[in-house]
This record gives C-alpha cells, structure tokens and sequence, in this order.
C-alpha cells in the first residue's frame, strides 16, 4: 500500500516587548513636623548569604568576600588566613567561586583593604600591593586558578571604590581621589588630598558627581574632577544622591536632589538652588542618627542607628530601617529593626534594587521588600515528577531501567498568572530519606530559569523544569531490598518571587529500578565496488553514520542500561562488536542480476539482498560459534551507473537481520540516516517481536497489510493506528548530539507517534514493546548461553542448504549450499517441504524434511535453512513438498571438491600494514568456475571473521586497516565450486596493531550549558585488536586536569568558559584521542520573551487518494517574562492554519487536504 507524507516547516517571528512604568513628577512639599515613632515592622528579612565581610550589587548578581580563618593561635607563628569571592544570583542560584586564596599573615586579617565593586566583566578591590582586577568568569576551582592582574601599584592603603561609566573611581585616605580608567588601566589623581580633605569617607556617584564626606561636610566633584564644592551644611551622618537633569534651574525635581541625614533628621537638597527642600523626617529619638539613604520611586529608604540601652561602657546601638515618601507625605513605616546591638549600628552596606532592600548584618546578607502589601503574592505548586528513559506516563506505570539514561520532568503549575524567573532544585534522596550531595539546577536549554505557565503543556519540553540525571543517580540507591530511584524537587527554592504560601512547593518521588539486562549483538559493515562514470568505486557501511548511529537509538530507546561496551567488556546493557567485510556479489543481489533472484523483485518483496546476507550471518555465526549473540548485516544503497537507485530492503530471519546504510532518512526522520530506527526494527523481530496489529481492527488475525503497510502480525497491540500509547503515555527522546545536531531531547506525543514495530511515520516506542522487549532480553542471554553450550557439543559434516520458496508461483531456489563441520538440523516428519540428496544415477541417499519459515515481512515467500549429515556421493539436492508432488529447484553437486595452496602476501612489509596483495595456487578436478573466500585470524587461527567473499581470481588486494593487529596472525582463503570447499591459510605473520577507535557520544562539541547544569559524557570506544578497552585506557581532561574515566560519566562543576574536552583511548603503546569543546556560561540574566513551540514535528499518513483531511494543534509558550507576539505561515497549499498570528500562549489548528 502506497502513501504519502506530509510535512510541516512552521517558521515563528518572536516579537517581545517590555511594559514600562510612566514617569511622574511631584510639587515640592512644604516642610514637615516631627515624625511619630514607627509602627511595629511590616515584613521578615530573608537571609540569603552568610560569612559576608562585603558584597557588590551588580545585577543580576551578587558578588562578596569572605575572609576565613584557618589558624590564628596566639601561641603560633604560623598564621593562616583564607580570602574568597563568591557570586549568586540575586533571584538566587548556585553559588559559585571565582577567587580563592589561602595566605600566611600576621597579624591574622584579610589581604584585601578596600570594598569591592564590579561590572559585567570585571570585579576590583585593593591590597596592600596596588588595585586589582578580576574577570567575573574566573575559575577558583582549577589548575591553576585565574589569577587577577594588577591594575596599577599606585592605589594602595585602604580605600574606597566606586565605579561610574566606564572607570573605576579611588578615594584615598591622604592621596586624593584617582580616576582608572577601565578600558586603559590608565590611574589619574583628579581631586588632589587638599580638595578632598581629612579622613575622607562614604564615597557615591550618582553618575554626574562623586561625593564624599569629610569633617561631617559632604563634598562633591566632577566626574572629571578638578574643585570640590560643599553640598548643604556640617553634622552630615549619611547621604544619598540622585542625579537629576534640570536645564533652567531652580527645578522642582520629583524626587531627584541629594538624601541627607543630619543627626537624627533626613533632609533633601536642592542641588540646583543650592539650599535644602525640605525636612522630610525627624525622629523622636534623641539618639537617632541617619545614617544610610536609598531612594527608589518617589521613597526614600533609610537606616536610623538609636542608642537601645546604657551605656556599658559603650553604648549599644540599633538599626531600624524605615520608609518615607520624597514629597514628605504620608507616615513612616518601619519595616525592620535590628535585633543585635554593637557601637556601630549592624546595618550596613545599605542598598535596594528592584523591589527590595538588602544589607549587611553581622556577616549575614539580608532581604525584605520594600512595600510588602504592594508585592504580587503567587500560588505555584508541583503537580507531578515525571522519571523517563523512552516513554512513560504520569503514573510512572512503565519501568525504569537501572543505569539507563534518565530525565526527570518535574511538572509546575501557578494558580494565577504565569509566573517567570522561577527555578527549581532536584535532590538525590537515600533509602531513608536524607540528601545525597548537592541539588541539580534544571537542563532546561532556556536555562535555569523558566515561566510556570497557569496551563502547562506536556507536549513542550520547556513548559516543565527537567533534568537529566548524572550517571550515578540513575544507579538509584538501596531500597526494598533492590534499587531505587529517589528525588525531591523544591520549586522556588530561594521564594523569588515571593508566594501567598510555600506548601505545594515541595514533592517527593521514589520508583524501584529494574536490573538491566544484557544484549549481545555483532554487527557487519558491508562493502562492495560499483562502476562508476570515471572509474570504480567502494560503496560500504559507514562506522559513524550506520553503525553508531544505530547502537545510539537503541540504546535510547530499548530498556538497557546506557553505558557504552564491546562484548568483549561485559556487564549489562547493550553490548556489540562489529567488522567491515567486502563481497561484490551483494551488489548483484541488490540490482537482482544475481542467478539467485527471482526475475520479478515483487515474487520476494525485494529481499533478495537480504535473504542472501541471512545465509552468510547465519553461516558465520556457526562457523565462528557466535551463537550467543543475534548479527545484523548493513547493507549499502546502490545506486548504478545509469543512476538507478536499488534499496536494500531489510529482514529478519532466526538470530539474524539486516537492513540498509549509507540511504538517507526518511521524510520524517531528521538525523540524517534511515538504518538507525531501521536497525531497531529488525532487531525487535529477532527479539520477538511483531508488526502491530490495530487495535480495534476488524480483521484482526489475518495478515492483510493495513494502514501503513505492515503485516497484522501481534493481535495483542494495545493502541489504534500502531501509536505508542493513548491518555498521559508520551514517548521521549533523551539525545545524542554528538552522534547528529538533530539529536537533543524531545517530546514525542503519543497522537503523532507510532510504534518502532510498525511501518509508519514517526517510529519511536510503546510501552508495549518495550515491556515485551525487556522480556525478551531478560531471557536471552541464559537461552544463549544454552544455545552455545549446546553449539559446542561434537559438530560433524553437514551440508547446509538455504534457499527461499514461491508459493504463488510454485517455484522456489536452492541459493546456498556449503559444506562444513556443524550441529545437524533434526528432520520432522511433520514438516511441510523436503530436501533429498541424490547420488549420480539419482538415487536416494537421503531425506531431509522441514517446515520453512514466514518471515515477518509481508511478502508470501518462504525460506528455510538446514543443516543435514553429509552424504558421500551426493551429487544432487531437490527441494520438493513434503509429498514429493511439487518439485520447486534442483542443485548439482560435483563429484570432488577443489584445491587450494601456497596462500602468501606479496611484498608486504614487516609489521603488515596498509594495503596487501595476497596470492595463492587453486584448481578444480571437475573443471568447475571457482570462487574465493578470504577470512582474517589475529590469533594464529583461533577465531576467524570475513574479509572478502566472493573474489573470482587467484589474488585480491586486503585493507588491513579494517583488521585488528597481531603477532602470528593468517590469512585463510576457501575456494568454493558451489557446494564443494577446500581451504589454506597463510603462514603465520605480524599485522600492526592499530589504535583504538574512539567516538564522542554526547555532548556535541560546541555544546553551551550554563555552570552547574548536568554535563553527561559518553564515548563508544572499539578496539580491533582486544575488542574492548578497561575503563581506566579511557580518560577525559579538560585545559585544567583529568576529569573523568570511562566510556561514560557526570559532570555538574565545570568551570565557566571555553572547556576543551579530550578523551584519550589507550590500548598498549598506541592511543586515539577526541576533542570536543563545551562551553560554559555563567549568564544569570531572567529569560525575556522566549519562544517554545511543539509538537515540534508533525506528520500526516493518508491512503493514496485519500479525500479525508487531517489535522494536529501546535501549542505555542512564552517561557520567558515580557510578551510575545508569533506569526506563523505555511509554505506549500495543502496546509493550511486556523491562525497565523497571535500571543503567546496559544494554539494553532494545523489541517492538510
């Protein structure tokens, strides 16, 4: 059955805008009595940071010193102290080291003498050796850490800094102030120590001006410097200056002016006349004084130090922080008031941004908001975690597979408005609940954080925090006498934004792990020359695309743990070893100019190709006694000199499957290549399991092709239209971009897609399959293990007969006959179809009855495979009905086998390597056309794998790269008659080993995450000679050091910037190394505008001629503040959208005609 896809390209233009509050300006207010006393606080400080000697508010982030003590012992000579600069967001986040430095110093104090300020990209202070600078993406925890660079010698003592434009401004205790220009590192003194005065203090910038106060008098000064002037008069205690532009004074400013705290009064002064405005507040208390002033917004916020006892012998003093309208109106709130007492008052470092205060208490940084009954109060609440490894719903029903590549989504919601700038912390809980180590921030791409939507959707990823589990995580903890799977999730960890109430905030998750199985599969690249219009050329399977590709999307995909091995390296999950093999009649099957192919590509369903290379898997597998792990052949397009392009369509049959490589993927499919989910399919049926039949499908039973072409081979399929599931299941895609860009993580909804079993668009997952393929895999690898235990039991000579069966045709073909020493197939007197051996005057030597199979494949030919006791004098096979009645092909057999000697390399070098000729002598007694194989042994004879099959002279040239190094390695070649065989091996010889192939998984090079999010790395790592390579041959450095071993492992502390990742594969004297970069950003800005939409794949299946329409919603989001305004359009005109413009959220009716 014919049809047609069809596809959706949606382009959405963001456009984002910022609401903006208008400006007001206010008459100058009369002057105002004596204030009352404040009322009692109206809010509870947040304490967000401790240990702080001083911080830097540089939105969005806080930047502070501690200074801690390692030894200070009076008795001791060796005093040690330890300086650090941290940063955090100021909505909070990790906190993360950018200076770190432990030092002797006598007397036990910290090295740094001035406070600290910073921009964007740079933090300064002073020490005792001049001004100092460092990059705000300094690294504290490598080798060597970043060292900060001097800006200038001259600037030392115990100043203070402030920083306006683009320079950083120094007020010396007796040197003046000096201007250092950032861009320059330029140092100018710009006010002379006259100019400023004695002991100089509390030095600001409204960005116009530098002030400062001297003697109780403040004091200003040009940027640019030059005179100081005096601002109001003496007995100055704090100020705060608001810069305001005024072109024809006197102005009446609207809250612009200079904030100043005389004693216990607040004052505001007109710059521009000159004199005082008004008194805006005077305590009540004789003790009082103003000392820090910030004003935001027509209020002025200020700290008044009072006397709170008698003196002993010094008098204790308090903070009290209160609020007052810049027109002088109102009353006076407090809204805190300091609970310790010291002679200075503990409130310090006064400053507010966005909607509150903060300061420095006692080493503690405070928070409360400026108004708290004016604060939006949200109602946000986790709803459900959600652990998935392929598909899962909200429920958790479907398993979770120890060591399995593991994301959880942890799914919010607000009960109001959607909320942005939220984030969300994931914890690692023990057995008895306590936490395990530090949380995991989100691996959300928008970044940590993210808008909880009132109504969030599933369907896009960035509506809901997720994370992907470090390694180690997915290896659960001890529980219940297994493993198991513990988290819990704390929204809004840091209560920015505030909420009504915290008690949703809060939710736990715990799943048992089950225990992975193991699934051993050997892989073969194949190769072929083809003519082309200038020559010849080599067609072959290719190890990243096909190969690796594949093992990515089952180990994505299949319920095995995720770390990458060889069969060679044990342990569970996928396990594979591969070899590239060269047979030039592949090719001719492919086109069906083959003797073997039936004349009509429709009589086999174009398996021509692929029933060939089931008889060599098969073949290979007995004579290597490889029994114990399924083989999958790749098979190359062909595309002919006349440009025709035959496809090798794929089966499966027994223990063996193939399929295509080197084609590209289909219309759905963006990752480049088909033969990844193509591997996956056939490989399902060798594990069991069968094409979906529709549930609910009135022909259930038969084996009538239906809906996307496939057989109705499984009546047991739970879902209509072969889909992964129905209600909460959801198919997701945990990725692989450093196997293809297009790999990242994915939603995969189960209205869109379809089972892997099937034959429809959009391939991934049920929890059907996976639960039956789970089974399967459970139970292999003991009947394996049987099965080769029974391999290995006496083998003697049979002939091995393959062939395939027309039914509808009444013919049939006899396409493999060998020769060879193996376990002989017991013949069933209930079979359907036999095999006779016949001597020369076609006499009965022996019967040989079967059943042949009905490959999954839904096409009417049947094939069989069987291994019967050789008779001498055979000289005939007839394949007839079980009756003898219907004779479907004849074989001759000759009478002797051929020979075959001095099997030798020509010229090669001493270790070989490269390309080789290899030559020998054969003949054939009977006259018969010979043909050769050659087969590779590093091991002197051991084991064998093919080269080449199929050579037609007495030499061939051998690649040795392909072929894994050894000291006595052979070379084998079996000249073949047809049925008849004789071998030869080279004498022994020495094949350079070659270094190990090494392949970077995940991340992809390029890779940007932000510090703190899960980095999960993973390698495939082949080694031709050892087949495998212990964890410790495998190391992973960055610029800084080693940072992990192993084909995979976690990483959550990379240190910010440009990480140049290298994976060194050792194998003896010989390695390979890989290089990828990540880089690291520390951007803690709040997401404006920020577009998610999804499905982010559509795709329709329609019966050729179809008159139906169908159609599918795409959901558009804003997981960032602001709004966002979408357009969208179609480009073909089938297409066709309900909307084609709007805000976010919303939908759009997507329908095709």
């Amino acid at each position: 059955m014919k049809s047609r896809l069809l596809f959706l390209l949606i382009i959405v233009t963001l456009l984002s805008s910022l609401l903006v509050s208008p400006s007001q300006t206010r008459a100058a207010p009369p002057a105002l009595p004596v204030a009352a006393a404040p009322t009692a606080p109206t809010d509870i400080p947040v304490s967000l940071l401790s240990n702080v000697a001083d911080y830097a508010l540089t939105p969005p982030k806080f930047f502070w010193r501690e200074t801690q003590t390692i030894n200070c012992d009076p008795d001791s000579q060796n005093h040690v102290m330890r300086d650090l600069i941290k940063r955090r967001a100021i909505q909070g986040s990790t906190i993360r080291t950018v200076y770190d430095r432990t030092f002797a110093s006598s007397p036990c104090s910290s090295r740094f003498t001035s406070n600290l300020v910073a921009d964007s990209s740079h933090i300064y202070w002073t020490t005792s050796g001049g001004l100092l600078r460092l990059s705000t993406l300094a690294n504290a925890d490598v080798n060597p850490p970043t060292a900060p660079t001097t800006v200038t010698t001259t600037l030392a003592g115990a100043p203070e800094l402030i920083m306006a434009s683009s320079s950083v401004y120094v007020l010396t205790t007796s040197n003046g102030i000096w201007k250092v220009t950032k861009a320059t590192n330029q140092a100018v003194r710009i006010v002379t120590a006259a100019n400023v005065g004695a002991n100089p203090r509390n030095f600001q910038t409204d960005g116009v001006y530098l002030y400062w106060v001297t003697g109780g008098v403040l004091k200003r000064s040009e940027l640019s410097g030059g005179a100081s002037q005096q601002i109001g008069g003496s007995g100055v205690t704090g100020y705060f200056p608001k810069f305001y532009l005024c072109i024809f004074p006197p102005c009446p400013p609207a809250d612009g002016g200079v904030y100043i705290g005389v004693g216990k009064t607040l004052k505001r002064y007109n710059v521009s006349t000159g004199a005082f405005i008004a008194d805006l507040y005077t305590s009540i208390e004789s003790t009082a004084r103003i000392r820090e002033i910030s004003v935001v917004a027509g209020t002025a916020f200020f700290v008044e130090d009072r006397q709170t006892g008698p003196a002993d012998p010094f008098p204790p003093v308090g903070s009290f922080i209160l609020r007052k309208k810049t027109d002088g109106s109102g009353t006076t709130p407090l809204l805190y008031s300091s609970s310790s007492t010291i002679v200075e008052g503990p409130v310090q470092e006064f400053a507010t941004y966005n909607g509150y205060i903060y300061w420095n208490e006692d080493g503690e940084l405070l928070r409360i908001s400026q108004n708290a009954s004016a604060l939006p109060l949200t109602n946000m609440s986790i709803t459900s975690i959600e652990a998935t490894q392929s598909i899962q719903d909200l429920a958790n029903s479907v398993r979770l597979i120890r060591g399995k590549r593991t994301v959880v989504r942890v799914h919010a919601k607000s009960a109001g408005p959607s909320v942005p700038g939220v984030t969300m912390l994931l914890y690692r809980l023990s057995g008895a609940g306590t936490v395990i180590g530090e949380p995991l921030q989100p691996s959300n791409v928008t970044g940590q954080y993210l808008t909880v939507q009132s109504a969030p959707n599933r369907t896009l990823l960035e509506d809901t925090f997720w994370y992907e589990l470090p390694i180690e995580w997915t290896q659960g903890v001890a529980f219940n006498s297994g493993f198991a799977l513990r988290l819990r999730a704390e929204l809004n960890p840091y209560h920015f934004p505030p909420q009504a109430s915290y008690a949703g905030n809060s939710a736990s998750f715990s799943k048992q792990l089950s225990p992975s199985p193991t699934l051993d599969l050997r892989f073969v690249l194949f190769r072929y020359d083809y003519a082309t219009a200038s020559g010849t050329a080599l067609a072959e399977a290719r190890y990243k695309e096909d190969y690796l590709q594949a093992l990515s999307w089952m180990r994505r995909v299949y319920p095995l743990s995720s770390k990458p091995g060889t069969i060679a390296s044990g342990g569970t999950g996928l396990h594979t070893h591969y070899f590239s093999y060269k047979d030039n009649d592949l090719r001719r099957h492919l086109n069906y100019s083959h003797d073997d192919c039936p004349d009509d590509p429709k009589d086999d369903g174009g398996l021509c190709a692929s029933d060939y290379v089931h008889d060599l898997l098969e073949e290979w597998d007995d004579e290597g006694n490889w029994t114990h792990a399924p083989m999958y052949g790749f098979m190359p397009e062909y595309t002919d000199i006349n440009g025709k392009t035959w496809f090798p369509r794929g089966s499966a049959d027994g223990d063996t499957a193939n399929g295509p490589a080197n084609y590209g993927a289909a219309g759905w499919d963006n990752d480049g290549a088909s033969s990844d989910y193509y591997a996956g399919h056939e490989i399902g049926h060798v594990l069991d399991r069968d094409h979906p039949t529709p549930a609910g499908d009135p022909d259930t039973g038969d084996d009538t092709s239906v809906g996307c072409g496939h057989s109705q081979s499984d009546d047991s399929y739970p879902y209509s239209g072969a889909r992964i599931g129905n209600g909460t299941l959801m198919g997701f895609d945990v990725g692989d971009p450093g196997v293809h860009p297009s790999l990242v993580p994915r939603v995969f909804p189960n209205s869109i897609w379809t089972d892997m079993m099937s034959y429809c668009a959009n391939e991934w997952i049920s929890d059907y399959t996976y639960e039956g393929i789970y089974d399967e895999v459970s139970l292999l690898k003991p009947a394996q293990d049987q099965q080769r235990d029974q391999a290995s039991a006496p083998r003697v000579a049979v002939v091995r007969i393959a062939g395939s069966i027309y039914p509808n045709k009444a013919s049939g073909a006899i396409t493999r006959v060998r020769r060879m020493d193996a376990v002989a197939s017991t013949s069933n007197p209930a079979g359907t179809h036999r095999l006779r051996l016949l001597d020369s005057n076609n006499a009965l030597l022996a019967t040989h009855i079967f059943t042949p199979t009905q490959n999954d494949d839904g096409v009417s030919r049947l094939r069989f495979s069987e291994y019967i006791p050789w008779s001498n004098g055979t000289r005939s096979i007839v394949l007839e009905n079980a009756a003898g009645t219907q004779t479907y092909a004849t074989y001759a057999v000759s009478a002797a086998p051929p020979t075959i000697s001095n099997v030798h390399l020509v010229g090669a070098t001493a270790p070989v390597t490269g390309n080789v000729t290899l030559a020998w002598d054969a003949s054939d007694p009977d006259g018969d056309t010979l043909t050769f194989d050659i087969a590779y042994s590093k091991d002197n004879g051991v084991t064998f794998e093919p080269v080449e099959l199929n050579v037609a002279a007495n030499s061939a040239v051998v690649d040795t790269l392909i072929l894994g190094g050894g000291a006595t390695a052979i070379l084998r070649v079996t000249a073949s008659d047809g049925a008849q065989t004789a071998s030869a091996a080279s004498p022994p010889f020495a094949l350079a080993s070659k270094a190990p192939q090494v392949t970077i998984l995940s991340p992809a090079s390029g890779a940007r995450v932000a510090y703190g999010q899960t980095v999960n790395f993973a390698a495939q790592v082949d080694d031709l000679q050892a087949g495998s390579l212990p964890d410790a041959s495998l190391t992973w450095r960055n610029q800084y050091g080693q940072i992990g071993t192993g084909p995979q492992f976690s990483a959550v502390d990379l240190p910010v910037g440009i990480n140049t990742i290298t994976l060194t594969a050792v194998n003896g004297a010989l390695q390979t190394t890989s290089v990828i970069t990540v880089e690291v950003h520390d951007d803690l800005d709040l997401p404006g505008a920020t577009l998610t939409a999804g499905p982010d794949q559509i795709g329709w299946q329609f019966d050729l001629g179809a008159a139906q329409s169908q159609s599918a919603t795409v959901y558009v989001s804003n997981v960032g503040s602001g709004t966002l305004s979408w357009s969208a359009s179609e480009s073909v005109p089938w297409l066709s959208l309900n909307v084609t413009a709007g805000s976010a959220p919303d939908q759009i009716t997507l329908t095709a005609n």
